[in-house]
């Protein structure tokens, strides 16, 4: 297999390489209609970030964007990833060999901390959970992360580094939120479908949830709702705020024009049990991996 730098006009060669993963991890879909320019340009957030791609008999078989995380970025991925880490932004292969060998490849000009796939990865312009995490049912990429040196990271304050994924249709008849005795609702909207929802004890924060607009390739994608954040404040926990603050969005969004809502949650989570006592299902789940 011959590895080399990929540029633009090879933009085309990943079609072949994604779509059959994509179309088969709902609610993925094929990127025939992607501007895969948006997945090639994807390493802004990278110091000096090179696409290579792995080539057998003029096909491409491997592909990965890679760099090093600069120290104007900050921490990224709840603590984990710390400036000048490595970080392989994207990577994607149809054959487990080509795959092991173009990962030797970027590991061999990376730090030795080096994330594979991390949130802030392009792949994840191709979902609406908006984590570029590897999706486990990228069966050859797993097996080369799980052969090839990589685990799955543990964090103290977040656990396992797999990202579950759930969805529920929003029903029409949900209740108004009615706040406790001594809370104050107040709801932050900015924009049609996005909007912050706060519970106030005077003026601490007992708790929040935060609903947005979900997107695909950049653009709005119809009827859908992203929970970016769900949170009770730590003296104001196991009073069924969590729940007000979700029906709450839900019915907001629901008033609003959308239909659908979907969330990610970092798996080992006591969240779990709400999400499901409200009618969300697990539809898929994603992975980090790390040199060890």
């Amino acid at each position: 297999m011959s590895i080399r730098i990929c540029s633009r006009d090879d933009a085309g060669r990943l079609l072949p390489l994604l779509s059959p993963k994509l179309s088969r991890v709902p609610p993925f879909v094929a990127p025939q209609e992607a501007d895969l320019g948006l997945l090639w340009d994807s390493g802004q957030a990278l110091s000096r970030p090179v696409c290579a791609g792995g080539y057998s008999g003029g096909e491409l078989k491997a592909a990965a964007l890679f760099g090093v995380l600069p120290d104007s970025s900050g921490p990224r991925d709840f603590g984990l990833i710390r400036p000048g880490d490595g970080i392989i932004q994207w990577f994607a292969c149809s054959d487990p060999a080509a795959g092991a060998e173009l990962l030797d490849h970027c590991r061999a000009q990376l730090p030795a901390q080096t994330f594979v796939c991390p949130e802030s990865g392009g792949l994840s312009r191709f979902g609406i959970f908006g984590t570029g995490m590897l999706p486990v049912s990228f069966t050859e990429e797993t097996v080369v992360m799980l052969t090839n040196g990589l685990t799955v990271p543990d964090s103290e304050a977040w656990g396992h580094q797999e990202r579950l994924w759930f969805r529920t249709e929003i029903h029409t008849d949900l209740p108004s939120l009615v706040p406790p005795p001594g809370l104050t609702a107040v709801r932050n909207t900015t924009g049609t479908l996005s909007s912050s929802l706060r519970l106030l004890d005077g003026t601490d924060l007992a708790g929040e949830c935060r609903i947005s607009q979900t997107t695909l390739f950049g653009r709005p994608y119809p009827g859908h709702v992203y929970i970016e954040w769900l949170g009770v404040g730590e003296r104001h926990r196991n009073c069924g705020l969590g729940g007000k603050l979700l029906i709450e969005q839900l019915r907001w969004a629901r008033e609003n024009g959308a239909t659908v809502c979907v969330l990610t949650t970092h798996s080992g989570r006591p969240a779990h049990r709400l999400y499901r006592r409200l009618g969300f299902t697990g539809v898929g789940a994603a992975r980090t991996y790390c040199t060890s």
